[in-house]
């Protein structure tokens, strides 16, 4: 069973703060979750990223008609540190930049 990193009851509803130009959108919609777990050597290795992302619809909470589409992305522990506590699981988080292709 796949882990869900981005439940609809916890995103849903939230509003991002955009600053150019100046707006607020309302997530609306959840249209797609994926995740890439890697384990520690193949992080240590290949230079690997766990990391989870999302896709959402949104609207300007200002002018509802304005819809768009934003990805979320989250960087994510090694497969053996996903039941650690945050406090451990911390040492693995990373500044490296994620590339998707």
């Amino acid at each position: 069973m796949p882990f869900i990193f981005f439940p609809e009851e916890y995103w849903l509803s939230k509003a991002l703060e955009v600053s150019s130009p100046p707006s607020v959108w309302q997530l609306t919609e959840k249209l797609e979750e994926k995740s890439e777990i890697s384990d520690r050597k193949d992080m240590q290795e290949l230079g690997r990223m766990s990391y989870a992302h999302a896709e959402f619809k949104c609207c300007n909470t200002s002018y509802p008609y304005q819809q768009a589409l934003i990805t979320i992305y989250l960087q994510l522990p090694a497969k053996e540190s996903m039941g650690l506590p945050p406090s451990m699981r911390r040492r693995e988080a990373t500044d490296r930049k994620l590339i998707v292709v």
